[in-house]
């Protein structure tokens, strides 16, 4: 098309792309001189699985082509359909919050969110293990399905029905819980464990019950020398603190880190198949 610039008259290029992506008929106009893009790359995760027999199962979260190939040679297309979509688990969840070094507290969440920004300054300033429950009633339950933990703080042990399915330490935070359901309630458990971060900061909000060392800023304080309490095996002066270092890096203002599970945690159906 043409547009007036100037006084004269410019000839603008345009162009203009049919195409399916996903299923649906898209339409796009790229202006000269413009990248071209046509959607979101996806990525699929297939997982394939021998069985004694010899036999390969590939599994899929979503619909996904694929071709095999065997040691034989043999070279094979396998389609897997588009599975069920991911349901996503809401509250209420019941919290366990167990430290080394408070006691015990229970609360429930309405919905997950960060530990760290929570109104009580106890949960705020929580390190430890909270475990997080949550039931989930299933009349067959399905061979594979996905648990997906969304956004975890900062390791997390999955216990379904007792059966404890290991510990994930890195993203995506996900595993098959398929082998452990049964018909009928099932109870999932999510144990996710923090660094000591934001109970250390929690401490700074207290008086010191020692004498503070050289101050070096950004690389931290030292305690200037054991106090008399601790070497006596005594109580100490200030109970709110719950930690004892010889060496600082927190401070009262020092920023709290995330902390918990945050999800969404999500049931992932998987399609199967076998070529």
């Amino acid at each position: 098309h043409t547009v007036v610039k100037a006084g004269q008259v410019v000839k603008v290029k345009v162009l203009e792309v049919d195409y399916r992506l996903g299923g649906k008929d898209e339409r796009a106009s790229i202006a000269e001189g413009k990248p071209l893009k046509l959607g979101e790359a996806v990525t699929t995760r297939l997982e394939l699985a021998a069985a004694d027999d010899g036999s390969v199962t590939a599994s899929a979260a979503a619909a996904t082509r694929a071709e095999l190939v065997f040691a034989s040679g043999k070279r094979q297309t396998l389609d897997l359909p588009a599975p069920a979509a991911p349901a996503e688990l809401k509250g209420p969840w019941q919290v366990e919050l167990d430290s080394p070094v408070d006691t015990k507290r229970a609360l429930t969440l309405p919905a997950l969110a960060d530990l760290a920004k929570h109104a009580d300054d106890a949960v705020k300033h929580f390190s430890g293990t909270a475990t997080y429950a949550h039931s989930l009633k299933l009349a067959t339950p399905p061979a594979r399905l996905l648990l997906d933990l969304g956004r975890v703080h900062d390791l997390a042990r999955v216990v379904v029905n007792g059966r404890d399915l290991g510990v994930l330490w890195q993203a995506p935070f996900t595993l098959d819980i398929g082998p452990a359901l049964k018909p009928g309630e099932n109870r999932i458990e999510v144990a996710v464990t923090n660094t000591w971060h934001n109970r250390l900061v929690g401490d700074e909000q207290y008086p010191a019950d020692f004498e503070w060392g050289e101050d070096r800023g950004d690389k931290g304080h030292a305690m200037k020398a054991y106090p008399g309490w601790f070497l006596k095996n005594q109580a100490r002066p200030e109970t709110r603190r719950k930690c004892f270092v010889v060496w600082y890096y927190h401070r009262k203002d020092t920023a709290l880190l995330p902390a918990g599970l945050l999800g969404p945690v999500r049931l992932v159906p998987l399609a199967s198949a076998r070529p």
